[in-house]
């Protein structure tokens, strides 16, 4: 039986119809609509039939014009797109049947969900004239009615009282057929809430990405705000739990709808003028393909006014440049300028080039030279890459580049594990000879070493590792063995490790659910989280580390307080290991020079001189050269010579930034370094960014994934052996003959590497599952229990144990039991 309902507003009407759907689990449709329906500034016309009642409308004595109709119908009703999708099937079938048309097909074993259900739900909006209501229902009294009714709005339709209501009925749920209303297929068959829709879309654009995180906030949604004090629905419902398709689908059409093109070089170019806010400094030049031919090459380089604060206080002596790489879809390289901070690692610039080489790495180092025209460090620490070492000794010609230990270690470990260099069973043996080498502190020790290397069995047995060492490592030894290193250097960085904890810290933290994300939407990760998380955390600490924050122990010396934590903690240890030293220990020999005894060796002393103007101070122990921190030998000294303390340390050294805390960070208010860390606020004033475009971009294509592993593989090895084969020629003709050729081998590969337009694209490996043996599980024989036991007793229990015996014709004794 119709259940007719009279709504006030459509607003109304359209609630009451999600009620029926949630409690039917059922979903309708729009059929049908004409056009004025839900307007509610219609005015009553006299050209229009008076009705007193329609199939939904029923009796009540007051005459009423139709405004308008809506009819929906079930979502697995009669399917009315057959046509277009005939029509659509025709075309591809056509497009299929072309050239170099390689398109996935797909054969649909179940193709639609249409289910011809007849159910269908008609609203009606009517216009109510209550003031010519009548008693009598007859048709001589209709008819004087509606005359009288037409003549007045004919007249003055303003001066008629209108009422505007909606009349349906809604179909009981046996009007349903051909489909379950009932069960998990109805529940899963339903289509999503569109409150849960909104509210994915929401934790999207506030950046969620993980499937996981996002199920969890649906539903704590679900049941904290939409049944709140009510039973929840079960879980199998699909309107309030969606299935992870729904959601990956979602995502999917949000970050369509907030890209401003299809082309990734383009949204780039819109974003710019939105992070050039606070003094930050931006130059973007996309790849494009010129008139002529030419290509120029991809280059983005961003800097903000605090990283450029940074860069100048940290930044004059060690700077480290590392590159990483796969943090989007395109084979771009995203390069980071870091400094070592007073409390942790902070990236003070990043730039991305198209290709890593060495001009491109020189043109973006140049841009940050303009934007800084005080810097000049005296150091730069690298990784091994011939790019950047290139790059930074042409650009920074008076700094000395250095190699990081870390990275050093790694390749090493890596080179020796591989079985096609020979050495895997002797590594255990070769890398402690390397290591001792790299550890060399004076150039007596380095020789000695090396001659111990290339004495060693695996050096004589393995060409290799001759080939290896000598041409690679061996000519680039003053930039990884520690006796080569500046005395001066003010900062122990030998490792840049603290970096790759950040570029960790970026792929699994910021950019976790961001797989095969474009460029612009990398950047926007880079630019509007991780670098104002990384800003704000040393913010973080230098103000956790102050006075300020938190009362220093009574115990702490008075020029340890208000230091980094790591200074701090360093120098108290050292002081706490220096009280065993007695006065006469210490000796002064004159200007700022001790001599102290040394603990593990009594017979020897380690010289001390807290230096001057420009001598760096200086201790001959291996924690000095290690830390560049004051170690025991200074704090004997300090404790028993009360007038060489800290504040006797030369002056270039006590004042490095690296042992205080910023005071601009002290300084702030919470307002200041709230606006000085973002970099996503889009309503300010924008200054004109530095962006190259004179042709529009075109689109960026999906990138194709071939599948010659083997012939990959074996071009790779091919190329390193024509590497390490290079330093050993030594014709000068045949060496640019060489060049040639590579390079033109260099052009042919470019052609044949996928690439959208300019951009090469990066080719990511499919992961493969991991796949287990159906093999027999071993049986183990059963361990005698008295297996390693001595004596008499478990000598007669290994022989009594389980022994076999005949019970056969063994005659049964008496019971013996006690009766009771």
């Amino acid at each position: 039986m119709l259940s007719h309902q009279i709504f006030q507003t459509l607003k109304d009407f359209e609630e009451a119809l999600a009620d029926v759907e949630e409690t039917t689990i059922t979903k309708y449709i729009v059929y049908k609509k004409e056009q004025v329906f839900g307007e509610n500034n219609v005015q009553p016309s006299p050209g229009k039939k008076i009705y007193w009642q329609l199939k939904c409308v029923p009796y009540d004595g007051v005459p009423f014009q139709l405004v308008g109709t809506k009819i929906y119908g079930c979502h697995q009703g009669k399917d009315r797109c057959t046509r277009q999708k005939e029509k659509y099937h025709a075309q591809k079938e056509k497009q299929a049947l072309e050239d170099h048309v390689f398109n996935a097909r797909r054969h649909l074993v179940q193709n639609t969900k249409k289910m011809d259900c007849p159910a269908q739900i008609t609203v009606s909006q009517v216009m109510k004239f209550p003031g010519f209501k009548i008693a009598e229902n007859s048709k001589a009294k209709r008819r004087e009615l509606s005359a009288a009714l037409k003549a007045v709005v004919a007249a003055d339709p303003s001066t008629v009282e209108v009422v505007m209501e909606y009349h349906t009925c809604f179909t009981p749920e046996s009007d349903h057929q051909n489909h379950p209303t009932v069960g998990e297929v109805a529940e899963l068959r339903e289509p999503m809430d569109s409150r849960v829709e909104q509210q994915i879309v929401k934790l999207t654009l506030a950046g969620a990405r993980k499937l996981s995180e996002i199920r969890r906030q649906l539903f704590n949604f679900v049941n904290d705000e939409l049944f709140r004090g009510e039973q929840p629905p079960p879980r199998t419902r699909r309107r309030f739990y969606p299935t992870d398709k729904d959601i990956r689908n979602i995502l999917s059409r949000t970050k369509e709808g907030i890209r401003e093109s299809k082309n990734d070089q383009v949204n780039l170019q819109l974003l710019t003028p939105r992070w050039l806010v606070d003094d930050c400094k931006i130059k973007y030049r996309p790849s494009q393909l010129q008139e002529d031919g030419t290509v120029t090459k991809l280059l983005f380089c961003y800097q903000t006014a605090w990283q450029r604060r940074l860069l100048h206080l940290y930044g004059q002596q060690m700077c480290l440049l590392d590159a990483t790489y796969r943090t989007c879809r395109y084979s771009v390289p995203l390069f980071f300028l870091c400094v070592r901070t007073n409390v942790c690692y902070a990236v003070v610039g990043l730039f991305v080039t198209q290709s890593e080489t060495t001009a491109d790495v020189k043109e973006a180092l140049q841009v940050f030279k303009e934007w800084n025209p005080d810097w000049s460090p005296s150091h730069f620490m690298v990784d091994f890459s011939e790019v950047e070492i290139g790059a930074l000794e042409e650009e920074f010609q008076g700094s000395k580049v250095l190699l990081c230990d870390f990275h050093r270690e790694k390749a090493w470990v890596e080179w020796c594990r591989k079985k096609d260099h020979g050495v895997s069973h002797a590594q255990d043996s070769l890398l402690p000879l390397l290591r001792s080498i790299a550890a060399a502190s004076t150039p007596e020790e380095f020789s000695t070493r090396l001659c111990n290397l290339q004495e060693a069995k695996v050096w004589k047995d393995n060409e290799k590792v001759r080939a290896w060492f000598s041409n690679k490592w061996l000519p680039e030894a003053k930039r990884w063995v520690h006796v080569f290193r500046d005395e001066d250097l003010k900062v122990a960085i030998y490792t840049n490790n603290g970096v790759e904890r950040q570029n960790e810290t970026l792929k699994h933290s910021h950019l976790e659910g961001y797989k095969n994300c474009s460029l612009s939407e990398m950047l926007t990760v880079l630019v509007t989280d991780f670098l104002p998380r990384t800003y704000r955390k040393y913010i973080e600490l230098n103000v956790k580390y102050s006075s300020f924050y938190r009362r220093y122990n009574e115990t702490m010396p008075k020029f340890l307080k208000d230091r980094p934590r790591s200074v701090a903690d360093h120098v108290m240890s050292r002081l706490t290991e220096a009280q065993f030293y007695e006065a006469n220990d210490v000796v002064a020999k004159g200007n700022g020079m001790f001599h102290v005894k040394s603990q593990s060796h009594p017979c020897t002393q380690h010289h001390i001189n807290f230096g001057e103007s420009i001598i760096m101070p200086s201790c001959t122990c291996k924690d000095w050269a290690k830390h560049k921190l004051p170690c025991k030998h200074f704090c004997a000294v300090f404790n028993h010579v009360h007038e060489w303390g800290w504040e006797k340390l030369a002056s270039n050294y006590r004042d490095n930034p690296l042992f205080s805390l910023d005071n601009a960070c002290l300084g702030q208010t919470s307002c200041e370094r709230d606006d000085s860390g973002r970099s996503d606020i889009t309503d300010h004033t924008y200054t004109p960014v530095s962006v190259e475009m004179q042709s529009p971009c075109n689109a960026l294509p999906e990138r194709k994934r071939p599948r010659k592993v083997k012939q990959r593989r074996e071009c790779a090895s091919l190329l390193r052996e024509i590497t390490d084969l290079t330093y050993h020629l030594q014709d000068e003709d045949y060496l640019k003959t060489l060049t040639d050729q590579m390079t033109e081998i260099l052009e042919d590969v470019k052609l044949h590497t996928p690439h959208d337009q300019s951009l090469p694209l990066t080719f990511t490996p499919k992961k493969r599952k991991k796949e287990m043996a159906n093999l027999p599980v071993k049986t183990v024989p059963q361990k005698h229990p008295f297996t390693k036991r001595v004596g008499c007793f478990a000598e007669a229990m290994r022989l009594n144990f389980r022994v076999s015996m005949n019970v056969e014709g063994v005659e049964k004794g008496p019971d013996v039991s006690t009766k009771k």
